[in-house]
């Protein structure tokens, strides 16, 4: 000491230890133990971190500095030995790194005055990570550090298990480190590339981190592949005598055979000596601590030292990953606060490259490997993708596709503006102007022309012929490439369709494209559009007999191509139908004689139909939509005939499949001409019938029409049959009898004899209805005489 200077508290640790023994047994053994774990595992690691003895710094026999950094470490140990063995004398309590700097006063000097405690802590965490019983708290600047005395030796227990120490060991523990400093821990154990998720200018996107010594790597591995950029991530320590400097050479070697990749290489200066012990360390004591191997490693310890152990070395492999972590980050040229960890001379001023030589990458300012990559990737990108837009947030797939139709309705009006709804503003406002499709108000939005004069010029260089999806892509990263989003693409695509009435045709048909739904195949053909007054008398009309939809859409292209769709669904679905209606209604024509019977009524019903028909067969012949427009805007509906045309498509499934009952037709038409007190009923019925047969469907519904002829018709039959005449006195009449089988019921019987005509068709009418009431399972026996009279 010299005269001024305050004696530091570890310098009692030398006095109590060559001083006498007034200790009861217990404590003795307790200090014995202290002074053992100082000897055999504190003072030997402080020897090899400064490169000499103990007994050589006492006897003057080394560098003056070394001797005095040694002295200087060993007071803030001896401390903390000092502190385990009186823990409760109140200097040493609660000790920090602040504190024991202060106990061991111009022990130690920084160059920033006050900042004595984190050059303490730094000391005790690279000694933490060789010596378990040194325990740290937490990662706070000031934390409770502290020493456990215990009587374990795990330095026995770790050599029994140094063959896990391998280069393709350690190689694995620095890519967990890293993926962990890159929060990727979820793929650690994956067998592909891990990929970084990275939202860049409110667009997502992909980088693969790639982890390989650089300078085995092929030339193929350094270009990387279409579509995702590569970040090749090199490791600090190789093979004796390879040093960081043949990575670089293989990386010019690349670029000087006039190679490009899509790749980025991050490579680190190279670890100290004693920084890769302390890896290799690390790398056992993972697999120590893993699974059941402590039990396999110390099974010479008991149960109760074996989990002493274990919390030994769990602390040791705490702080020896914070370490190694610490030193990562300035390996990796992030910060130079481990300098010490590095070999300095294989230590490297450049630590990024890039294998596309028009690409510049100035190295991330960040104080973690994701900020660092994001960083790096960002760059990569904006090379990339120079005229991308700046979206602030990124867009969200259900409001592109709302936008999508919204900018599709702008573009049919005149003057290119609509009014947003308050739900879809926001989203507006921040997409449409930023792909420079519109300008967004507080209520509106207002279409802008910018893409159409750039596809416009684009079309204008290849000669006018209709594009392709695939080439509309391509020309949106012109002159400057966008990389956008595929269905942003889609977005910019269809508003200009829209705006330049175009339509997608696909293998020769029309295509209805939309967000997500856009082949490249498709070609974008330009649309002639109908007359302004043809198209509203066809939409009006569409609206009420193809489609409601069809009545909103808009003169254009798309509305276009929505209107032909929609006729040719209605034509497809409906033509059949149609047709089989129109052969029902000329079969209840001629059954009724409808037109004879009642002369002075007009066949409205298949008139319209007709009507319907031809229509149905001149737009099923159009070739083009636009004659679609022309035929829909020409067809003369008159007020009935359009009231006619809902009421037959609305219950047209029904129309064309009702059943006339021709044989109950047939059996009242006998009645009405057979004469008699029942003719003029059966008369009556039938003209009902014909009635609805020649008049509108909305007028005399058909299928209530016949339902109704068929209930006064089976009354008209059962009336017959109860005033049927009396048998002959030719003819008597005979009981039946049925025996009853074993296991049925009791036999129905209708007998009837010496009926005349019309009671006789009666008769039939009753048996009909009974049948009809029955199921399939039952059995009828039938006998029917006729005698023709004489």
């Amino acid at each position: 000491l010299e005269i001024g200077e305050v004696i530091p508290v570890g310098d009692l640790f030398d006095v109590i230890a060559s001083g006498d023994e007034p200790f009861t047994h217990g404590i003795k053994l307790f200090f014995e133990q202290a002074r053992q774990l100082w000897r055999r595992r504190l003072l030997p690691l402080l020897e090899d971190q400064h490169g000499i003895t103990w007994s050589e710094a006492e006897a003057g026999a080394s560098d003056p500095k070394k001797a005095a950094a040694l002295r200087n470490d060993a007071r803030l140990l001896k401390t903390l030995v000092l502190a385990s063995l009186a823990p409760e004398v109140e200097a040493l309590k609660h000790l920090t790194p602040t504190k024991l700097a202060a106990l061991n006063h111009g022990t130690i000097r920084t160059p920033v005055p006050g900042s004595e405690g984190i050059a303490v802590l730094t000391k005790l965490k690279r000694w933490a990570g060789q010596a378990g019983e040194i325990k740290i708290a937490d990662d706070s600047p000031n934390p409770s550090v502290a020493l456990e005395i215990a009587q374990v030796d795990t330095d026995t227990i770790l050599a029994n298990a140094l063959s896990f120490d391998t280069q393709g060991n350690r190689q694995a523990e620095v890519r967990q480190l890293l993926l962990e400093g890159l929060e990727l821990t979820e793929v650690v154990s994956s067998l592909l590339p891990p990929e970084l998720d990275l939202v860049w200018r409110g667009s997502r996107r992909k980088a693969e981190i790639l982890f390989g010594n650089v300078r085995e790597q092929s030339f193929d591995t350094l270009k990387g592949r279409e579509g995702i950029w590569r970040i090749l991530v090199d490791f600090p320590f190789d093979q004796p005598p390879h040093g960081p400097q043949d990575d670089v050479a293989r990386l010019n070697s690349f670029l000087d055979e006039g190679h490009i990749g899509r790749s980025l290489v991050w490579l680190p200066s190279f670890l100290s000596p004693n920084a890769q012990d302390q890896l290799g360390r690390l790398v056992v004591l993972q697999f120590v601590l893993r699974g059941s191997h402590l039990d396999q490693y110390a099974a010479h310890l008991s149960q109760v030292d074996r989990e002493q152990a274990r919390m030994l070395l769990t602390n040791q492999r705490d702080q020896l990953r914070q370490f190694m972590r610490n030193a990562l980050v300035t390996a990796y040229g992030l910060n130079h606060l481990a300098d010490e960890a590095l070999d300095s001379t294989q230590t490297l001023e450049e630590h990024f490259y890039r294998l596309d030589p028009s690409l510049t990458i100035r190295p991330p300012v960040a104080a973690t490997f994701k900020d660092a990559f994001s960083k790096l990737l960002e760059q990569a990108l904006d090379y990339e993708f120079p005229a991308h837009p700046r979206f602030d947030l990124e867009p969200r797939p259900i409001a592109v596709k709302r936008l999508a139709e919204v900018l599709a309705q702008a573009a049919q009006q005149p003057g290119g503006r609509v009014e947003l709804e308050a739900t879809l503003r926001d989203d507006a406002r921040r997409i449409a102007p930023k792909l420079e499709l519109a300008e967004v108000g507080e209520a509106a939005l207002q279409l802008r022309d910018d893409w159409s004069q750039h596809f416009a010029r684009c079309l204008a260089r290849q000669s006018g012929h209709d594009p392709t999806v695939a080439e509309l892509r391509r020309w949106l990263d012109q002159p400057e490439r966008r990389g956008l989003r595929e269905d942003l693409q889609d977005l910019v695509i269809l508003t200009w369709l829209a705006r330049t009435n175009r339509s997608l045709y696909r293998f020769g048909q029309l295509f209805r494209g939309g967000v997500g739904q856009l082949p490249d195949d498709c070609e974008a053909r330009e649309q002639p559009l109908p007359d302004a007054a043809d198209w509203e008398k066809a939409v009006t009309l569409g609206g009420e007999l193809l489609d409601p939809l069809v009545a909103g859409l808009y003169r254009s292209a798309p509305g276009l191509a929505q209107f032909a769709q929609a006729a040719r669904k209605r034509i497809k679905d409906s033509g059949p139908l149609l047709a089989a209606y129109l052969r029902l209604i000329d079969q209840l024509l001629a059954l009724t004689h409808a037109e004879s019977l009642l002369p002075q009524q007009a066949a409205l019903r298949k008139g319209a139909a007709t009507h319907l028909r031809d229509w149905f067969a001149a737009l099923e012949a159009a070739t083009a939509e636009f004659d679609l427009i022309t035929l829909s805007a020409r067809l003369d509906l008159a007020a009935e005939l359009l009231a006619e045309a809902k009421a037959v498509f609305g219950a047209l499934h029904e129309l064309a499949r009702a059943d006339l009952r021709p044989s109950l037709i047939q059996h009242v038409q006998v009645i009405a001409e057979g004469g008699g007190e029942f003719a003029s009923p059966a008369s009556g019925i039938l003209a009902s019938l014909a009635q609805a047969a020649l008049r509108y469907e909305y007028v005399d519904g058909l299928l209530a029409a016949l339902a109704r002829f068929e209930q006064e018709a089976n009354q008209l039959l059962a009336a017959i049959a109860r005033r049927q005449a009396p048998p002959s006195t030719e003819v008597a009449a005979h009981p039946i009898h049925v025996p009853v089988q074993p296991g049925t019921a009791p036999a129905r019987c209708i007998d009837r004899r010496g009926l005349e005509k019309t009671a006789a068709l009666a008769a039939l009418a009753e048996a009909r209805a009974l049948l009809e009431s029955l199921n399939n399972t039952a059995r009828v026996d039938m006998t029917i005489v006729i005698r023709d009279a004489e």
